[in-house]
């Protein structure tokens, strides 16, 4: 390994073993604060000296000064606090938060490769020196080094080739757990998916078997009731003497043929039968070793809540003693496991809400003792278990929701007056909504919370608020526990499948076409007493409603779980409930909005995640035509435009091409520019998609091959390429492409109002 790829890896461990370190000196500086008994304070003190001095050697292995200068100091105050040589006041704890801080600034920059010379751990040294009693300022430079070291130091090996890292308990055996690379475990999940992509595809496969074993078995039924009519034939050509002499010659030739028929199929049936037999024991050995694989891939990537909880108790104690007011926070459900992905989306949204309640819900003691309640508050974060989902909550028993407040703030925005308690409660998520006067570190900017709404989004949740005046507040997070392996409805929708993630699947239903009502210029049903808008799910994605609805056909509609708007998706048919393997769309595609991601069906066609939320949005914004009328308007289908779609990626291949059908062309696909010349002389095009970059011919030399040919000339060429400065653009356009589309700004109206143009 080279010296610049052994520099990197150490310098990721050692932020790693910051952040280890830091979470660790807050938890116990917190537990020294609550005032524990004499022998409790000073094991914390020694665990405090302990984390100084490890990170003061990562610090020297891998060169950063400053980082190892802090924490030589803290190792002296600390020596001086068990060595009962000094107490543990409220300054010193000031001090050391401040120093917890400023290292865990300083590894925001080291991550972000930003100097620290302009940060608060500079500006510490000072500060520490003074609580020292020292005034020399050369000693506030660095620490006096016992030996010279040489960083980085090779033998010191980056924990991901097996050791641990970090601190450790003496107890802990020294192999007792490894640091491993968050991409690779996302590889080794990928790896889990694509085998039971594989084992679906097998199933497939043998349901094949099993139709060829079926269609032999046909095969010989029907050859039984011919079979003796041939023989007799057969024999009369043979013996009669009225035969022509090439009939009794085939005859005798084809007999033996005959005869042996049914006896050759039977055995082929029986080859069969035994081969779909091994296929099917196959099957099932490597389904259950999937299983187990997938089973001990999705631990690999569960941790505990409580992991996501370190930094609250910190949050509330700032808070708290800057607002002169006291707190307890309580975690509830901190064993509960979530992927890791998951729990690191949460820890943002945690974070304000645990801060939201502390700043805005929690009253000083004495109002909190004129109301009848004690004069510490509670806040209380709990998670616990909703089936493929977790539910987490924040609470508090503050002062609740000021209603009248966001009232006047959404009076004073410009925005409606909320109808009741329950929809002004809603605002508090609307962007620029926050109710406090006092301008902070905390709030006052402006921000509310619909920083956590739009967070909890990405994660596929969904976040309501619950409040009861003067008695305190509640925000729900409901997320699915993983985001790679997720249980899905598929569904079909306008000729396509989309995977719908269960977890935000409410209710489906089947509605009689009698039953849909018009309100409000909307189709609505009945459900549970109260209107439920439906929309077909095509037209709230921005497609064509290919096939018309049938008058005597029941709807289908599945019921998203929003927390924002309740409304109906119509789809063609609810075709399936399974497992998949969420795939990212991938970065040349992060203008599709409206989807989360896509799965590998066992087809091998790729089937689109809508963003459940986004889908929502849309469908209440959607007014579509009366279900009657679509139903009635079902004029003859005009010829399709053919359409040669050209691209190297499959999943701009499927996205696109899903588009392109769904508009009512008929779309033929390409992998790159050769075989897209190739289909374009053989079966000639209406207009062409291209790539620009593609191996073997790449979209420029396609276009220019076109141009020059006297029959293929004048087909209309639009390129759609990541490639974004004048340059390429000229490129394109020189070569006689008349679209060049840039995907960075790539949208579906956009590319169809410019094929609608070319044709």
């Amino acid at each position: 390994m080279d010296r610049e790829r052994l520099i990197q890896r150490l310098m990721a461990t050692f932020l790693g073993e910051l952040d280890e370190h830091v979470a660790t000196l807050n938890a116990v500086l917190l537990d020294l604060e609550r005032q524990p008994d004499a022998e409790r304070r000073a094991e914390g003190v020694r665990k405090l000296f302990r984390a100084a001095h490890s990170l003061k050697g990562a610090a020297r292995a891998v060169e950063l000064p400053p980082i190892e200068a802090v924490c030589h100091r803290l190792e002296d105050l600390l020596s001086q606090v068990r060595d009962a040589q000094r107490e543990i006041t409220a300054e010193l704890f000031d001090i050391l938060y401040a120093s917890v801080d400023a290292l865990q600034d300083a590894g925001r920059r080291v991550a972000q490769k930003r100097s620290l010379e302009d940060g608060p751990l500079v500006e510490l040294g000072p500060r520490l020196e003074k609580a020292l009693g020292r005034s020399d300022p050369a000693s506030a430079v660095s620490p006096p080094r016992i030996a010279a070291s040489v960083s980085p130091r090779p033998s010191a090996r980056p924990a991901a080739l097996g050791e641990s890292t970090g601190p450790r308990r003496e107890s802990e055996p020294a192999l007792d757990t490894v640091r491993v690379r968050v991409d690779k475990l996302d590889a080794v999940s990928s790896c889990g998916g694509e085998l039971s992509i594989g084992l679906g595809r097998a199933r497939v496969r043998l349901e094949r078997v099993e139709e060829l074993r079926e269609n032999l078995q046909r095969l010989l039924a029907t050859w039984r009731q011919l079979e003796s009519p041939l023989v007799r034939w057969f024999e009369s050509e043979t013996r009669s003497p009225t035969s022509s002499r090439i009939g009794g010659r085939t005859s005798r030739l084809a007999r033996p043929t005959f005869i042996g028929f049914r006896e050759r199929v039977g055995r082929l049936q029986r080859d069969v039968e035994a081969l779909g037999e091994a296929m099917a024991r196959d099957a099932e050995l490597t389904e259950r070793a999937a299983g187990r694989v997938n089973d001990e891939i999705r631990r690999l990537r569960m941790f505990p809540f409580a992991d996501a909880c370190h930094r609250l108790d910190r949050a509330v104690r700032d808070i708290t003693n800057a607002k002169g007011n006291q707190a307890a926070l309580v975690i509830e459900g901190g064993e509960v496991e979530l992927d890791r992905s998951v729990l690191e989306g949460l820890k943002d949204p945690l974070m304000h809400l645990v801060r939201n309640a502390a700043d805005h819900g929690i009253e000083p003691p004495e109002v909190r003792r004129a109301a009848g309640k004690p004069p510490a508050g509670r806040i209380v974060v709990s998670a616990s278990l909703r089936g493929g989902s977790v539910a987490v909550e924040v609470g508090d028993d503050g002062r609740g929701l000021d209603l009248e407040s966001i009232r006047r703030i959404a009076r004073s925005g410009g925005r409606p007056e909320p109808k009741d308690d329950a929809e002004a409660a809603e605002l508090i998520f609307a962007p620029g909504i926050s109710t406090s006067t006092d301008v902070t570190e905390v709030s006052g900017r402006g921000v509310g919370l619909d920083v956590v709404r739009s967070r909890v989004a990405s994660l596929r949740g969904r976040v309501e608020a619950r409040f009861t005046p003067g008695e305190g507040a509640s925000f729900q997070i409901v997320v699915p526990l993983t985001l790679t392996n997720i249980r899905a409805l598929l569904v079909e929708a306008a000729g396509q499948t989309y995977c719908l993630p269960t977890a935000d699947v409410e209710k489906l239903l089947r509605v009689a076409p009698a039953d849909v009502q018009r309100i409000d210029g909307r189709d609505v049903v009945m459900e549970e007493g109260r209107p439920l808008p439906i929309v077909p799910m095509a037209e709230a994605l921005g497609l064509a409603d290919a096939a018309p609805a049938d008058p005597e056909k029941a709807l289908s509609i599945v019921v998203p779980a929003s927390d924002r708007q309740r409304v109906g998706l119509i789809v063609d048919r609810l075709a399936d409930e399974r497992e998949i393997l969420v795939k990212s769309l991938g970065p040349r595609l992060s203008a599709a909005r409206s989807f989360a991601g896509g799965a590998i069906l066992e087809s091998g066609r790729v089937a689109l995640i809508p963003d459940m939320a986004e889908l929502v949005r849309r469908a209440g914004e959607t007014t579509s035509r009366p279900a009657a009328s679509r139903a009635a308007a079902s004029p003859a289908r005009p010829i399709r435009k053919r359409l040669l779609l050209v691209d190297d990626s499959i999943t701009t291949r499927s996205l696109v091409g899903s588009i392109l059908e769904s508009a009512g062309y008929d779309v033929t696909l390409a992998v790159d520019g050769e075989q897209a010349w190739r289909l374009v002389r053989e079966r000639g095009t209406d207009l062409l998609i291209s790539d620009i970059e593609m191996p073997n011919m790449d979209g420029i030399e396609l276009t220019e091959a076109m141009r020059a040919s006297k029959s293929h000339r004048e087909i209309p060429i639009v390129l759609v390429t990541s490639l974004t400065n004048d340059i390429d653009r000229a490129r394109g356009l020189n070569a006689g492409a008349d679209a060049y589309l840039v995907k960075s700004a790539f949208d579906r109206a956009g590319l169809l109002e410019t094929i609608e143009q070319l044709l």
